[in-house]
C-alpha cells in the first residue's frame, strides 16, 4: 500500500474516532431530544395549520441528515481501520 493511501486511510480513521466522540458525548442526545420536542409540536399542532407542519417536517429532514452524515463518517472510519488491517 503506497503512503498517500496509506495517509487517507489514517485521516479516515482519525476524523471517524473523532465523529464518534462527538456523537456518543453529545450529538445522539440532541438528536433524540430533538426528535421528541418535534414529535410533541406536530402532536400539538392543528391540522389545518400546513405551514407549521411543513417547517416540523422541514427541521426533521434536517435532523435526519446531520444525524446519517455524522453516522457515515463513523462508518467510513471504521471501514477504512479494516482496509488498514489488511
Amino acid at each position: 500500500m503506497n503512503n498517500s493511501i496509506e495517509n487517507q486511510l489514517n485521516d479516515e480513521i482519525t476524523t471517524g474516532r473523532n465523529a464518534q466522540r462527538a456523537y456518543d458525548s453529545f450529538i445522539k442526545s440532541f438528536v433524540l431530544d430533538k426528535r421528541a420536542v418535534l414529535f410533541t409540536a406536530f402532536q400539538d399542532v392543528s391540522i389545518v395549520e400546513a405551514e407549521a407542519l411543513q417547517e416540523i417536517k422541514r427541521q426533521l429532514i434536517v435532523l435526519e441528515t446531520l444525524d446519517q452524515e455524522i453516522l457515515t463518517i463513523i462508518e467510513t472510519g471504521d471501514l477504512a481501520k479494516k482496509q488498514l488491517n489488511k
